[in-house]
């Protein structure tokens, strides 16, 4: 029956309390995060996969790691980069971005300069699919900011909440510190800017 007694003796029960700390994401009693990970030695193998341009979905011969593992491997990476590029945007004083439009992709890179004039290079975010014209040109270009403006965006592996919280107060920063655009010669490019 459904009495108060019945409810705290089954939240004792190890069943419920390993039930909980799954539903929760922690480690199972007697289990480390540390066993979860993925070792150094995957990470670097990775990054250094990365660099020389082969594909995520190849797998490395370390035992533990697919191909799954590896792309969020590749997210950690690249969401680290990201980390550092956000924080470096925040303090900057002058951005310039380089739209890249083509086949339906739109590519975005930037260079900002902070009041010490050191100058940091990245890449803002790319776009896939989003339509023609310069009206998409400009939605995507927005998207791109405010994906970069929200930590965890584009995750391989969904999380329990709802999408990334877009950093408000750093995507009015990056709009309102851009001073230049480079675009080629795309009437849709140029018709955006």
């Amino acid at each position: 029956s459904l009495q108060m007694g019945n409810f705290k003796k089954h939240a004792r029960m190890p069943c419920h309390e390993d039930a909980v700390r799954v539903y929760v994401g922690l480690p199972l009693k007697g289990e480390s995060v540390d066993d979860k990970a993925p070792s150094d030695t995957a990470f670097k193998t990775v990054w250094k996969d990365v660099c020389r341009g082969v594909s995520p979905s190849t797998p490395l011969g370390i035992d533990g790691v697919g191909q799954g593992t590896n792309i969020r491997i590749v997210f950690c990476l690249a969401e680290g980069m990201r980390m550092l590029d956000r924080s470096c945007l925040a303090s900057a004083t002058c951005l310039s971005l380089k739209w890249d439009e083509r086949d339906c992709r739109l590519l975005i890179r930037f260079v900002a300069v902070i009041s010490s004039l050191d100058v940091r290079r990245g890449i803002l975010g790319m776009r896939r699919g989003f339509g023609t014209g310069a009206t998409a040109i400009t939605k995507a270009t927005m998207d791109i900011m405010k994906g970069f403006a929200s930590a965890h965006h584009g995750a391989p592996k969904p999380s329990r909440h709802s999408e990334p919280e877009v950093n408000e107060e750093l995507f009015e920063h990056i709009r309102q510190i851009t001073h230049q655009l480079v675009i080629d010669a795309a009437a849709d490019e140029q018709r955006s800017g």
